[in-house]
């Protein structure tokens, strides 16, 4: 099979899928995927939109026919969203729901526009509730019934299902309880009008129902009535609602049908028709040891125990091949890839596909969404992607290609088509290959001739001046319509522009009252040119002041960071004196947005004013400059305001004590608990593109560097302890705890290779710890926990050696042969065997770092650096806590966490806890003991000051420390931030672990805003859940930008030169950005990091440029130094404008042209005299490239 299309990551492990019709045209063709969010596609894979929370069916809320609202589970909040989803209404009060939640017509209104559904906590202090809700207008929700189903809150529900139980026409409830339970109440039935009991089904501890997995409420014996018919671990049986007695309690001699021989639980159970007669009264069951089995009422219709997949996660039945009978859908993983098996209502297999995708976690109902009359099946995989798969294919190859394409199947006039381009005339032989399920594949040839295009694109439409001053003007037009067009070429007066495909060009920098002609030639595919596609002629205003503005945002700011909401903005407006050149000083510049007018503020030349935007979006804003004898100016301009949400789609931080330094959370702890735990040594991989983490204590998990999902949690390794990946993170080395064995695993393939046979000598499993991985790649040496030793391991496997020198090793940055072992102090010097050739001894001090010519540490409460020529630095501040320090750096920039225990058991709790009654006041005993909760209560907003991640600058004055997580805010008593931090390969972010939300670190209020978390009582306190692991990065610099750009001229167009930053290992690529007026620069290409070099084809006259480097995670540097074809001011043609060009003006200063040294080239204003406004010309240039090239710690 084919997938039609497929999303991008939506979650960590998967989504579920669900169809409604979101456009109301009266089909359910529109996608939902419920992943981190809830994700809304169209048939053809465009997303409408996404918002927060899970889907868990779709029903027509408002009686408007159409299935287009939502049913939703927001944050642990069961709610109604709209098709363009917005949430139109919300259960008004917390708990934990599950998605457990069923839609029916319970108010007997006839419409199924009415919800029941589940509410509980994982506790035992509230009771496990079931609710009611009707509506009569599809916006406001009211509660018609609620009971308690377990006192105490356990067992919970685990599943809510409905049916005519009673027989009396309307419909009933029924639940089931959660699989940790003996049978008592397993399953209940309550009348859907008045929640009264209608039966409750109990069973021993070896009986029918227990540890029930899965239910169904269908018409079971075909007499008219619905029957439940309920899956528990190795027997599935029936019950039915009995001589309208209300309030029974069954037992394992009143269910009506049983039926067993199979092992397992049950996973899942479908209605299906099986002996095709029309009938969906046999039942289809998947159960948790992968059997397949087919009931009817009377026994075992077939059962399929060996399937060639290694795990059945997901069953769906529906008619693939259009024969009239359904077929079952079997999906799920083998070899952790993506696995499907197609059985026939027989239960024979009929197909197999073992398509090259990670393995499949769900799988939706069988739906037609390309019109092409077979169905297609939504799955959804573990890498977090999803993806839309068609059983039939059809497939084109062309001689002159060596490659097979697959068609798109077109709804409109019914057939596979493809599209492509022919460069040159010619024959060419193309074959088409179809398939589909069901039927025998069929092949057929042909032969196409291509002709020359001779002929030129038409000409554009409506070219016309659309704005108009003084030195700007905009032309806009429509592009021709041929099929074949692809750009116009700009021309404005003879001088060619550019090439684009848009429809407008804006030309700017313009002389007043001078006429300009703009000039469009089209051009086609085959490079066939219209000369004279388009002209227009405009003459520019002229006024006696000038204006220009922009913000932080523009290339002349300097600035590249994108403004994100609540992020502060600064606009900028210069008002000159067209005559002098000079700034209008008592001007009022007045800027404009949609809500509000405001007064600019006079600073050195230049009006300003500074804002907030609490919104994302494109905000227009204009400005307004008048003074006294001059002209009134006024112009337009646009700024993108963004949403800070990193492409992981987690939060982004802006640290409230240092407002310098942006945090990112790439991820954070799941409900299910266990937190997130990574190592010192080499969590980024080598060219700081990936990161390994460990998840749960025990399970690997790859991050890209933005923090997004590149693999599975690759869940057959849990017992990790821990791994390190290779310069580009396709290859980690990990430790099996369980083994005391070391591990490759090849994270493209999953193939996993044993490296060590004989446990690095070591018996016990736990011993063999962290892992360092030496600068070229070709070694690791791992701690051996508590014998203060260290294992080296070749990575191909064929060495290794053990030393007890010491522990906690560290290889140098920049040198494969030497290796520091912090708890000895030593430093050995290794051959290529491993051998030792020497040992140097050098300090040991407590919680030390190596650096490639120094040791980082603290000393009576002090942090130093012992350099290896023999100097010592000491940095004040804080002695107390751990230090890692970047090994790319120019100067020791560490990380210092103080964290210690007493550091929050603070005097005011001790006595509290002595005073209560506890009689405790060793803070370690009350760190075991004491009930946070009650502490929490008590000591509010003084409790804190926990632990500090900090990075020190030596290079400020005074050197200063940057806080990166603080809690001084803190209001929990256990929370910390781990002393695990590492920084990225070119020091440009520190990564650590923390179980709060830096900055605003702990949640101050519930999500839904309800409740002051400093006032809970005990009831309320889950719903502040002030306790969470999170992954951070603290972003410090930006990374180094490219040195030396030159420019050169060949003779096929301009040349680009430079050369990487001092540190470069993360780079992924460089940008291009290009100016035709050295102000209004925009990207115009991206290239690989190994390519130091660009070739302008498209320059024309006096062009612009200006080079970044850009991380894998997205963090862009600031610009190179600028390069230019032509500086005016660069009056001695050396390439740059600088003191130099200054001097010779200088020298002229006062000549005319009757003056014996008078050059005109140097009358930069072209007003037959050098004076100061030649000298100002100068100056500005010199200005605006030391502007370019001022570096900026970031």
């Amino acid at each position: 099979p084919q997938y039609l299309w497929h999303t991008n990551r939506l979650s960590e492990n998967g989504a579920s899928i669900l169809f409604a019709d979101l456009n109301d045209d009266g089909e359910q063709n529109e996608v939902l995927f419920s992943g981190d969010k809830i994700y809304a596609f169209d048939s053809e894979g465009n997303l409408l939109w996404s918002s927060t929370g899970k889907v868990i069916t779709a029903f027509d809320a408002d009686n408007d026919g159409y299935i287009n609202d939502l049913l939703v589970d927001v944050n642990g909040r069961i709610g109604v969203m709209d098709k363009y989803g917005n949430l139109i209404w919300s259960y008004p009060s917390g708990g934990w729901y599950d998605r457990k939640a069923v839609i029916g017509d319970f108010d007997n209104d006839g419409r199924e526009d009415d919800i029941a559904f589940e509410r509980h906590w994982w506790t035992n202090r509230h009771n496990d509730m079931i609710y009611v809700y009707k509506t009569d207008d599809g916006k406001h929700w009211t509660e018609l019934w609620s009971k308690v189903t377990s006192p105490g809150g356990w067992p919970p529900v685990s599943q809510i299902e409905k049916g005519d139980v009673n027989r009396d026409g309307k419909t009933d409830i029924c639940i089931r309880k959660g699989r940790s339970w003996n049978g008592k109440d397993a399953l209940i039935c309550y009348d859907g009008t008045n929640g009264d009991i209608l039966f409750k089904a109990s069973s021993t501890s070896q009986g029918y129902l227990k540890y029930p997995g899965y239910f169904l409420i269908i018409d079971w014996d075909e007499d008219g009535n619905d029957e439940i018919i309920v899956g528990t671990d190795g027997t599935i049986s029936g019950w039915k609602f009995k001589n309208n007695e209300i309030g029974k309690e069954y037992s394992d001699n009143d269910a009506f049908w049983h039926s067993s021989g199979f092992s397992g639980n049950v996973r899942k159970m479908l209605p299906v028709d099986l002996d095709n007669d029309g009938k969906e009264n046999e039942i289809l069951v998947l159960t948790t040891r992968n059997e397949i089995l087919a009931f009817n009422i009377t026994s075992i219709v077939w059962k399929l125990s060996n399937t060639d997949m290694d795990e059945i996660t997901d069953i769906q039945r529906g008619d693939i091949d259009n024969n009239g009978e359904d077929e079952i859908v079997l999906a799920g993983r083998k070899n952790n890839n993506a696995a499907l098996i197609i059985l026939n209502r027989k239960g024979d297999a009929i197909a197999s596909y073992f398509p090259q995708l990670p393995a499949i976690t769900s799988i939706g109902t069988l739906k037609d969404l390309n019109k092409n009359g077979i169905k297609e099946l939504p799955i959804s995989c573990n890498n977090g992607k999803s993806y839309i798969f068609s059983f039939a294919k059809c497939s084109i190859k062309f001689s002159d290609e060596n490659k097979e394409a697959v068609m798109e199947w077109d709804e409109e006039i019914g057939l596979w088509e493809y599209k492509r381009k022919f460069s040159e005339a010619g024959n060419y032989n193309w074959e088409v290959s179809c398939w589909q399920i069901g039927y025998q594949p069929q092949t057929k040839t042909s032969t196409i001739n291509i002709i020359k295009d001779i002929y030129p694109p038409g000409n554009v439409k409506n070219l016309h001046a659309t704005y108009i001053s003084d030195d700007e003007i905009i032309w806009e037009w429509e592009n021709p319509d041929d099929e074949d067009f692809m750009y116009v070429m700009v021309y404005l007066n003879g001088k060619f522009v550019l090439n684009t495909t848009e429809t407008s060009y804006h030309a700017s920098k313009l002389e007043d009252n001078t006429q300009y002609t703009i000039l469009l030639k089209s051009v086609d595919n085959a490079n066939n040119i219209n000369e004279n596609a388009g002209k227009s002629t405009v003459t520019t205003l002229h006024f006696n002041a000038g204006l220009d503005i922009w913000d932080e945002t523009d290339l002349r700011a300097n600035n590249m960071i994108r403004k994100g909401t609540n992020n502060n903005v600064t606009f900028f407006a210069k008002y000159i004196d067209k005559s002098s050149k000079m700034p209008i000083e008592n001007a009022e510049c007045w800027i404009s947005f949609t809500d509000g007018k405001f007064k600019m503020k006079y600073e050195k030349g230049v009006y300003k004013y500074t804002r907030k935007f609490s919104n994302e979006g494109y905000y227009t804003w204009n400005v307004t400059c008048s003074a006294s004898g001059y002209d009134t100016r006024s112009k337009t301009n646009k700024i993108t305001i963004y949403y800070w949400v990193w492409p992981s789609e987690r939060e982004i931080y802006q640290d409230n004590l240092n407002p310098n330094t942006t945090i990112w959370r790439l991820m954070h702890r799941d409900t299910e608990g266990g937190g997130i735990e990574y190592y010192t040594s080499h969590c980024y991989s080598g060219d700081g593109s990936k990161m390994v983490i460990r998840y749960k204590w025990s399970i690997p998990l790859i991050l890209n560097a933005d923090g997004s999902y590149i693999t599975q949690i690759l869940k057959d390794l849990r017992t990790f302890g821990g791994g390190v990946l290779n310069k580009d993170g396709n290859v980690m080395y990990y430790v099996d705890y369980s083994e005391a064995q070391i591990y490759k695993i090849d994270l493209i393939t999953l193939e996993k290779t044993q490296l060590t046979k004989n446990h690095c000598g070591v018996s016990e499993s736990w011993r063999i710890r962290m892992g360092e991985l030496n600068p070229s790649g070709t070694k690791i040496a791992y701690t051996l926990q508590g014998l203060d030793g260290i294992c080296i391991v070749n990575t191909d496997g064929s060495y290794e050696k053990t030393y007890f020198y010491g522990d906690t090793q560290q290889f140098n940055s920049v040198d494969d042969y030497k290796l520091y072992l912090a708890s000895s102090g030593k430093l050995l010097t290794l051959d290529e065997k491993n051998n030792i050739v020497k040992i140097e001894q050098f300090k040991k001090a407590s919680h030390t770092a190596y650096h490639h010519d120094f040791i980082a540490g603290s000393e009576g409460g002090k942090v130093k650096v012992w350099y290896f020529n023999g100097t010592v630095k000491v940095f004040e501040g804080y002695g107390n806590g751990e230090y890692y320090v970047s090994d790319s750096l120019d100067y020791p920039l560490i990380v210092g966490t103080s964290y210690t225990w007493d550091s929050w058991c603070l005097p005011e709790t001790c006595d509290w806890l002595a005073n209560e009654g506890k009689g405790v006041t060793d803070c370690n005993i009350i760190r075991q003991h004491c009930n946070w909760h009650d502490v929490y209560k008590k000591c509010g907003k003084t409790f804190g000051n926990l632990s500090w991640i900090r990075i020190y600058d030596p290079n400020t004055d005074p050197p200063s420390w940057y806080n990166l997580a603080d809690s001084l805010n803190s209001y929990t008593c256990g929370d910390h931030a781990d002393t695990n931090a590492i920084f990225s390969p070119d020091g440009t972010k520190v990564a650590f672990n923390s179980d709060r939300r830096a900055p605003h670190i702990i949640r101050l209020r519930s999500p839904d805003k309800s409740i002051d978390c400093h006032l809970v009582d005990e009831e309320e306190w889950d719903r502040c859940d002030i306790h969470e692991e999170n992954l951070h990065v603290a972003i410090v610099r930006k990374p180094d930008r490219p040195q030396g750009l030159t420019l050169s001229k060949t003779e096929n167009g301009y040349l680009l030169k430079w050369q990487p930053g001092t540190h470069h290992k993360e780079i992924e690529k460089y940008n291009i950005y290009f100016s035709d007026n050295g102000i209004d620069y925009k990207k115009i290409a991206a290239v690989p990091k190994d390519t130091l070099s660009f070739l302008d084809r498209n320059c024309s006259g006096t062009c612009y440029y200006a080079v970044t480097a850009q991380e894998w995670s997205g963090l862009e540097s600031e610009y190179s130094n600028e390069v230019s074809t032509s500086y005016t001011e660069d009056l001695n043609n050396d390439g740059i404008v600088n003191i130099f060009d200054l001097v010779i003006v200088a020298k002229r200063y006062g000549a005319k042209p009757t003056n014996p040294n008078w050059n005109s080239k140097f009358d930069l204003e072209k007003d037959n005299r050098i004076d100061e406004k030649d000298l100002l010309r100068v100056v500005e240039r010199l200005r605006f490239i030391r502007r370019m090239r001022r570096k900026r710690h970031g």
